[in-house]
């Protein structure tokens, strides 16, 4: 079974694997989406992160969904509800 803590860790390796964030910043529950812009990400950036966690968890996430998301927090909600059912 997943945790969402897993799936936290997940968002923070890929965003620092991409160069998204730095190596001593860390995404938490709570950071908005909006504000990715103030940690050096794009809408490309985005877009990757999801893309990256479709394909690792081996989900679909609808572009209506990804539009909705509103925080970090959003995104693990998705991803747990995704994987519990």
């Amino acid at each position: 079974m997943i945790e969402k803590k897993e799936i936290l860790d997940t968002i923070n390796n890929i965003l620092k694997k991409e160069g998204a964030i730095w190596w001593n910043e860390e995404i938490n529950y709570e950071t908005k989406i909006g504000e990715f812009g103030s940690i050096g990400m794009d809408s490309l950036d985005y877009w990757d992160l999801i893309m990256e966690l479709e394909q690792k968890y081996d989900i679909s996430i609808p572009d209506e969904d990804v539009y909705k998301f509103k925080t970090v927090n959003d995104i693990i909600d998705f991803i747990y509800k995704e994987k519990q059912g």
